[in-house]
């Protein structure tokens, strides 16, 4: 008899106390479970905005790295004007393009992908072939220094003996060309344009496409 009674007296004790312990357990199995599910979404959004190619890892190196390129009479960074289009998109890191090239003698511009710059800095490609860069914003400087928005006098005066001064085919005659040359070489040429007072773009590579005014058009 006194045996019953302890079973009758302890089953509900070990019920209430076994609802007691599992609650909190409960509670944290589902707290863990979704912090479980939200560690995965970041894991799985971090993989997916992550370069996924070698063209992606290129491109965002040529990010990087074109920043600090200046411009010559004959080059960009390490592109010299004259340079096939496939040479000079293997040096941005930038996926080459498919299918057939440019039409003989066909005109184009071409940007930098993927950079802050593509607007920026832009090549002209004749007959599949990278013949002159065009700027028009200040972070981009020549090898002497010279940037958009630069004065007319500056510029003069840092190639003095080597520019040449020629009224602007649209903001004539108060705005100009300055034509400047370097040295000995005659093939290339930098044409700074000028509003008359400030540098508002300029222009570098192999003659005669630097001259042209209309650019493509």
């Amino acid at each position: 008899m006194a045996g019953a009674s302890r079973s009758l007296f302890w089953r509900p004790l070990a019920g209430e106390f076994s609802v007691r312990q599992l609650r909190p357990l409960g509670f944290f199995v589902r707290r863990l479970t979704l912090l479980l599910g939200a560690l995965l979404l970041v894991a799985c959004g971090e993989h997916h905005s992550g370069p996924r190619t070698e063209a992606d890892r290129g491109a965002r190196l040529a990010v990087r790295d074109t920043v600090p390129w200046t411009v010559s009479a004959s080059a960009y960074g390490p592109i010299r004007m004259g340079s096939a289009r496939a040479a000079v998109l293997a040096v941005l890191g930038a996926p080459p393009v498919r299918g057939q090239g440019a039409p003989q003698d066909a005109c184009e511009y071409m940007g930098i992908p993927d950079s802050p710059l593509a607007r920026a800095v832009r090549f002209m490609v004749v007959d599949d072939t990278v013949v002159r860069v065009d700027v028009d914003s200040l972070p981009v400087a020549t090898v002497w220094g010279d940037r958009v928005g630069d004065s007319e006098g500056a510029v003069i005066a840092r190639h003095a003996g080597h520019v040449r001064v020629e009224p602007h085919k649209y903001t004539g005659p108060d705005g100009h060309y300055l034509i400047v040359t370097a040295g000995d070489d005659t093939l290339h040429r930098v044409v700074f344009e000028t509003d008359g007072h400030r540098v508002t773009a300029y222009r570098a590579g192999l003659r005669p496409y630097v001259d042209w005014v209309e650019g493509c058009s």
